[in-house]
C-alpha cells in the first residue's frame, strides 16, 4: 500500500501553502460502507482489449488512482471488483514481460528474488491455479484455448495441465507441488502474492516490487514499516479491510509512483529519490545523479510513470488466505504531455506528490512545473503559482 519514505521535512509547508487548492482535486469519490463509490476502469482497460496497450498514464487521467486525501492523509483507495477487470492481459506485450519472468524464475541466482513460498502453502497455491485457468478461457477466448483440462496460452505456446497440477498436490509431491503459483503465473503479466492471516505466505513477484526475500513471512505492519504514515493513517483501515473481505466482494485498487528507470525488474536505478536527502543522510549521490539526469535529459525524459493495478480475492476453499494480484504498466513521463487531463489533476492533486517524490525538493518543483506548462498548453492553466509553494531554493550542487 506504499513504499518507504523518510519523514517529510516539508510536508506540512507543502500542504499549508497549497490548502486552498487541495479541494479541488477532481476525484468524484464518496466513502460508503469503507469503499469508495467510483467509477469502474473500463474506459482504462478497454484500452488494452484485442493486443491495444494501455499507457500508464490512463490510469491518471481517469482519476483513477490517488495516493493521499485532500489534508494528506494517506488513503486505500479500495473499490469493488467487476470480475470482467480481475486479470489484464495484452496479447503483445505478454511475450516479452513472461519471456522476463521466465529468465528470472529459471537462473537459480535469481529465483528466490522473484517467488518464495511456505511449505504449508500447495493447497492454496492450487485453488489459486484452479481460479485464473478457469477464468482465461472465459474472458479471454481469442488469447486462452482449454481442451481436457489444458490451457494453452496462444500468443507464448505456454500450456498447463489443470489436473495433473490438481494430482501433485493431492499425491503430496512437495518438490514440485509448492510451485503452482508459479506455473500459473507464466501465463499471465500479473505478479502474485498470497497473504494467510495477514502474512506473507508464497509470491511470484517479477514486476511491481523487489526485496522479496526479505519480505517473505512478514505480516502487513512488518511489510509496511518504513512506510511513512503507514501505521498512523493506514494500518487500522488496512486490517479492517482484510479482515471483512469475503470470496464473494473482490476488490481492486491502484498505486502510482515514479522510477528512474524504465525496467520491469527491479533495478538499482529505479528509486534513487527514496534515499536522497532523507532525515539525517549525509549521501548526496542519489540527489546529484537525479540533478545530473534532469538537467541532461529534462523532467519528461528522466522519469518514468509506474502504476499498479491491484486486485485481493479471499479464497474459498482456503478462506484465510487472500490472493494479491498486481498488474504493473510503466511508461515515460513524456506521455503526460499527449493527456494534458492527466497533468492537471497531477497538478491539481500536488499532496499526492510528497509521497510519492519523498520530499525532495528541488525534483518536486521541477515536476510540478513541467505539469503547469502542459496544462497551460492545453489551455487548462491553474489557479495557482507553483513557483509559490516552494520558497527555499534548489540544493547546492
Amino acid at each position: 500500500f506504499g513504499s518507504p519514505v523518510p519523514v517529510p521535512h516539508c510536508r506540512m509547508k507543502l500542504i499549508r501553502s497549497s490548502e486552498g487548492l487541495l479541494g479541488v482535486a477532481k476525484y468524484r469519490c464518496q466513502h460508503v460502507r469503507g469503499f469508495a463509490k467510483m467509477k469502474q476502469p473500463e474506459s482504462v482497460i478497454s484500452m488494452g482489449k484485442r493486443g491495444g496497450k494501455v499507457p500508464a498514464a490512463a490510469w491518471l487521467e481517469q482519476g483513477l488512482t490517488r495516493t493521499a486525501t485532500p489534508k494528506g492523509k494517506l488513503t486505500t483507495g479500495i473499490h469493488k471488483l467487476n470480475m470482467d477487470n480481475w486479470l489484464l492481459y495484452d496479447p503483445e506485450e505478454a511475450k516479452d514481460i513472461l519471456k522476463l519472468k521466465g529468465e528470472m524464475l529459471s537462473d537459480v541466482e535469481t529465483r528466490p528474488s522473484v517467488y518464495q513460498c511456505a511449505e504449508d502453502s500447495p493447497a492454496p497455491q492450487l485453488e489459486v491455479l484452479e481460479m485464473i485457468c478457469s477464468y482465461l478461457p472465459k474472458r479471454f477466448p481469442e488469447s486462452f484455448e482449454e481442451a481436457n483440462g489444458v490451457i494453452t496460452a496462444l500468443s507464448t505456446g505456454e500450456r498447463l495441465d489443470v489436473k495433473q497440477w490438481r494430482a501433485k498436490v493431492e499425491e503430496q509431491q512437495s518438490a514440485s507441488s509448492e510451485r503452482a503459483l508459479e506455473a500459473v503465473s507464466r501465463l499471465v503479466q500479473e505478479d502474485f502474492v498470497l497473504l494467510k492471516d495477514h502474512t506473507f505466505h508464497a509470491g511470484c513477484v517479477v514486476s511491481s516490487f523487489g526485496r522479496l526475500r526479505e519480505r517473505f513471512n512478514l505480516d502487513l505492519r512488518e511489510i509496511h514499516s518504513k512506510v511513512h504514515g503507514y501505521e498512523s493513517d493506514l494500518h487500522n483501515p488496512v486490517t479492517r479491510f482484510f479482515n471483512g473481505l469475503t470470496p464473494d466482494k473482490p476488490c481492486w485498487r491502484t498505486n502510482w509512483a515514479f522510477t528512474w528507470h524504465p525496467s520491469l525488474k527491479p533495478h538499482p536505478e529505479r528509486y534513487p529519490h527514496r534515499n536522497a536527502y532523507a532525515a539525517g543522510s549525509k549521501d548526496r549521490d542519489s540527489a546529484e545523479y537525479m540533478m545530473r539526469k534532469m538537467e541532461e535529459k529534462g523532467v519528461g525524459d528522466a522519469i518514468w510513470l509506474k502504476v499498479e493495478y491491484q486486485t485481493f480475492r479471499r479464497l474459498e476453499k482456503n478462506p484465510d488466505c487472500v490472493l494479491f494480484s498486481i498488474r504493473t504498466f510503466v511508461d515515460p513521463l513524456t506521455t503526460l504531455e499527449t493527456m494534458p487531463e492527466a497533468a492537471k489533476l497531477r497538478l491539481a492533486s500536488r499532496y499526492d506528490i510528497i509521497y510519492t517524490l519523498y520530499c525532495v525538493q528541488f525534483i518536486v518543483l521541477q515536476y510540478l512545473q513541467w505539469l503547469e506548462q502542459i496544462t497551460v498548453k492545453a489551455g487548462l492553466p491553474d489557479h495557482l503559482s507553483v513557483s509559490s509553494l516552494f520558497p527555499l531554493p534548489p540544493p547546492r550542487r
